[in-house]
């Protein structure tokens, strides 16, 4: 498997076929898949009453252009700013910003690529 959730269709025939006749191991056999993934979709049907895979990709959105507004001012003044300098400089303003970045110039261009996205 590559890192995908199983097709709905493969989850639908997996629940009942074990609820109804199959032991687990045999069920995981028949259909190709793990006796992990069988237990779990099982988990998944009694708590959820659901086989449907939780949505995948998109992640937590970064909130940058939020606050443009601290982070231009900061960066015009002074443009060689280092991350470790931003961050002190917000921190001292009482915002936490991300460590992720580089350097200044990458936390302005991942602001600049936020708000892009935005407007579209």
């Amino acid at each position: 498997m590559d890192g995908r959730p199983y097709a709905v269709d493969l989850r639908e025939r997996v629940v009942p076929a074990v609820e109804t006749e199959l032991w687990r191991r045999v069920a995981a056999a028949k259909f190709e898949v793990s006796i992990s993934c069988v237990v779990k979709l099982l988990q998944r049907w009694h708590r959820r009453g659901t086989v449907q895979p939780d949505r995948t990709g998109g992640g937590k959105r970064a909130t940058l252009a939020a606050h443009a507004e601290r982070v231009l001012p900061l960066l015009a003044a002074e443009p060689d700013l280092t991350i470790v300098e931003l961050r002190s400089r917000l921190a001292a303003a009482g915002f936490t910003a991300a460590a992720h970045a580089q350097c200044a110039e990458d936390f302005l261009h991942a602001l600049q690529c936020e708000e892009r996205h935005a407007a579209a």
